[in-house]
This record gives structure tokens, C-alpha cells and sequence, in this order.
């Protein structure tokens, strides 16, 4: 299980963290709040990243900070430590001024794609389905 969780994310995302952050995951689980918090977290953050996407093709620097800003904020509360890691270096390049690019977009779906799966895999939660 932890070598599953600890595993680095696929290859084409930056860095190197583990996809989950163990310590925050025993913590909801402690809380009894897993199957409860972490299905919305899910599709609030796959929501996040869909206003992400459509902001950036649509060339809104305003709109994309915004989502990225939530996508950072729920990733790291929800526990998803690769994809809070790469949205958090994406939100810091915007603000930077430093566009952001498709790789980084189809990065960040990749580790939503990962986190979603050692969720399920590892703890039984599901993604909440779309409102």
C-alpha cells in the first residue's frame, strides 16, 4: 500500500512527489471524515482544473489564477500532494507573469488522474459525480 502511495506520479508530471501525503490522509481518516470530505474535494478540484483549462485557451490570465488558486487550496487540504505541488509552482509562475502552457494543464490531469486512483484503490473513495 504505502509503496503504491509513495510512488512517484506519471513521468510526464514535474517533480518527484508522492501522489498522496500520507500524514494528511491518516489525519481525515482519523477525523472519520474520509468518505465524506474527499469525494467533493475530488470534484471540486476536477471542476477547478475544467474552469483552468477553459481559461487558459481562452487566454484569461485572471480566470486561470483564480482556478489555479482553488485547485492549490483544495489539493493540499484534500491531501493530494503531487497535484497541489505542480498547481501551487503553476499559480506562483502566473504570478510571476510567466504564461502557462498545455504541458502544464495536461500535467496537472495526469495528477488528478493519479490521485483519483490511489484514492480508490487504497482508501475505497470515489469522486463525487458532477453537479
Amino acid at each position: 500500500l504505502a509503496s503504491v502511495l509513495l510512488a512517484e506520479p506519471p513521468a510526464a508530471a514535474v517533480g518527484c512527489a508522492p501522489v498522496l501525503n500520507l500524514r494528511r490522509m491518516d489525519d481525515i481518516q482519523r477525523l472519520g471524515l474520509l468518505h465524506e470530505l474527499l469525494p467533493g474535494a475530488l470534484a471540486d478540484m476536477r471542476r477547478h482544473l475544467q474552469a483552468l483549462e477553459q481559461a487558459h485557451e481562452a487566454g484569461q490570465a485572471e480566470g486561470a489564477t483564480q482556478a489555479l488558486h482553488a485547485l492549490v487550496g483544495l489539493s493540499g487540504e484534500g491531501g493530494a500532494q503531487a497535484l497541489h505541488e505542480r498547481a501551487r509552482q503553476c499559480y506562483a509562475d502566473l504570478l510571476n507573469g510567466q504564461p502557462m502552457d498545455g504541458q502544464a494543464v495536461a500535467d496537472l490531469h495526469r495528477l488528478l488522474a493519479a490521485t483519483q486512483e490511489a484514492l480508490w484503490r487504497h482508501y475505497g473513495v470515489h469522486p463525487a459525480a458532477p453537479a
